[in-house]
């Protein structure tokens, strides 16, 4: 047989023997490579169960996994063990006593156990748990070693050499904690490269435990000795105990892939219906805030059409009272009339803000649709804009470019646009400022209106709150300017429902340009040029 690097001479022992006539010890190559390919699966299987044992939603499966997994590659050292034991000859024949060889697994199996206690943890061990957990899986594999050689039945004489059974005992303390630092060091990636490379550094250390206790064992030739021998071939013995581990490791494995599969089903399932669950909630919550909010605007509109009665008659009588009508009323109490007529004037127009607002949102309002001039629009409400400004100390301007077409639109609401965006310029432009409406046809055959001052402006980040019904962009200033926030989001919808757009460009402090645009649908072209505006 081919001699190989672990072939020598064995230390001598302190008996007086005659070390010339110890035996030499071979290792066959292709067993010791197959013992050592069965540490590194018994490796791998330790790193892939300890991962399920931490993920054991319960003790019971935690203990069934631990004892799966402490068989598993308890049997995977002892297999190695075995295997590199009959990776050695000697010129004599070797038997081996099957029971003691079957029970020097046990304190493999408990050597695995420990090892598996030892890093199945949620939290990562510290050094001291590691040097305590390799202490007995070094003690147990050594133990395993040795009881393994108690069950050999050489035809020689063994002796031990007391020295390289503390240094074996040191070296298996020394690799177990090599093993279990490795194992910790890539028991928290998933990745099957780094895995399988710490499960060939771990079956190394294993084996090399195995090895280094084999030099402790010298053998004496015995005289007179009758020949025995194995009823298999060690290499075929080999052979079948390599399939048997390698079987029960592939089971394993094979159970672990299962596990998690199922584990990642599980928590899918459950992600799923944890899903659904708050899609049912959303759809929940979502339904009950469109009941509310169909609620609120019925409330509003119903409130809206229950103020306005009264205060048609309020705004009605207070006008007849301030006119005099029937019979002048003093001085003093005209003027009370007078500003009942406008306080009330006022609230109508916010009541009517809302009634519109809640219809646009209902979708019940409708447009009176009918063929528009614009300039007649701008005159009306230049008329009431007019009178605003010069109140305000404001400067009000008109420019109508060139011939307007008119516009298919609803005269009332259109005019309402002009007066919300009018009003709202000159509410929050300062006295002494500018408020200037221009009108053009576009290239693009829209009717396009364009509202522009040099007020207090918009921040670009409170446009939505703007543009948002009831939005408020500071209550300093709806405290100090009034209004409930409605004019801009109802002017917007208005437009929106006539088919058009609503731009808005405002710079704080510095001033806002609104822009609106009809589609050139709406538009019919003018067949002469328009006179200007009055």
């Amino acid at each position: 047989m081919l001699r190989f690097v672990l072939d020598g001479r064995f230390l001598p022992v302190l008996d007086g023997r005659d070390l010339a006539t110890a035996y030499v010890g071979h290792y066959d190559p292709v067993l010791v490579v197959t013992s050592l390919a069965i540490s590194t699966l018994a490796a791998l299987v330790a790193l892939t169960i300890s991962g399920r044992i931490v993920a054991a939603a319960t003790r019971r499966t935690r203990w069934a996994w631990a004892w799966v997994g402490a068989m598993s590659i308890g049997g995977g050292i002892w297999a190695t063990h075995f295997i590199g034991m009959l990776a050695f000859s000697l010129p004599c024949g070797i038997t081996y006593d099957p029971v003691g060889t079957v029970l020097s697994m046990i304190p493999g199996v408990l050597a695995s156990g420990v090892a598996l206690n030892v890093l199945s943890t949620a939290t990562v061990p510290n050094t001291k748990r590691l040097l305590v957990g390799a202490v007995f899986i070094g003690a147990g594999i050594v133990a395993m070693h040795y009881a393994g050689m108690a069950a050999m039945r050489p035809e020689a004489l063994v002796r031990y050499d007391a020295a390289m059974i503390v240094v074996s005992f040191i070296v298996a303390i020394v690799l177990a904690f090599v093993a279990l630092s490795i194992w910790v060091h890539f028991l928290t990636t998933s990745r099957m490269p780094a895995t399988i490379a710490a499960a060939a550094l771990m079956g190394c250390a294993m084996a090399g435990m195995h090895y280094t206790a084999m030099r402790a064992a010298i053998f004496f030739p015995l005289l007179n000795v009758q020949s025995q021998s194995m009823a298999l071939s060690p290499t075929l013995l080999a052979l079948l105990i390599a399939l048997f581990t390698v079987l029960i490791a592939l089971c394993t494995l094979a159970a672990t892939f299962a596990s998690r599969r199922n584990e990642l089903a599980l928590r899918l399932t459950a992600e799923v219906t944890a899903h659904k669950r708050d899609q049912e909630r959303l759809v929940i919550s979502m339904k009950a805030a469109e009941d509310a909010n169909k609620a609120k605007t019925a409330f509003l509109a119903n409130m809206a059409h229950e103020l306005r009665t009264p205060l048609n008659a309020i705004i009605g009588f207070s006008e007849i009272m301030a006119s005099g009508t029937f019979g002048r009323l003093p001085d003093k109490y005209a003027d009370y009339a007078s500003m009942i007529h406008e306080s009330g004037t006022h609230l109508l127009a916010i009541i009517n803000d809302i009634l519109d607002t809640t219809n646009t949102e209902t979708g019940s309002l409708t447009l009176q649709e009918a063929r528009v001039d614009p300039r007649e629009v701008v005159n009306f409400t230049s008329k009431i804009i007019g009178d605003m400004a010069a109140g305000a100390g404001i400067t009000y301007s008109v420019d109508c470019v060139g011939p307007l077409p008119e516009v298919r639109a609803d005269g009332a609401k259109l005019r309402q646009i002009l007066i919300n965006l009018l009003s709202n310029a000159i509410k929050f432009t300062p006295s002494g400022g500018r408020v200037g409406l221009t009108v053009r046809s576009t290239p693009e055959r829209e009717l396009e209106f364009k509202v522009q001052d040099n007020g207090i402006g918009i921040p670009a980040h409170m446009m939505a709150v703007a543009l948002s019904p009831f939005g408020r962009i500071d209550s300093n200033l709806a405290r100090r300017y009034g209004g409930v926030g409605l004019g801009l989001p109802l002017t917007k919808r208005l437009v929106e429902l006539h088919g058009g757009t609503l731009e808005i460009d405002s710079v704080p402090h510095q001033g806002t340009i609104v822009t609106i645009r009809f589609p050139a649908w709406r538009c019919v072209q003018p067949d002469m040029a328009a006179e200007p505006v009055q």
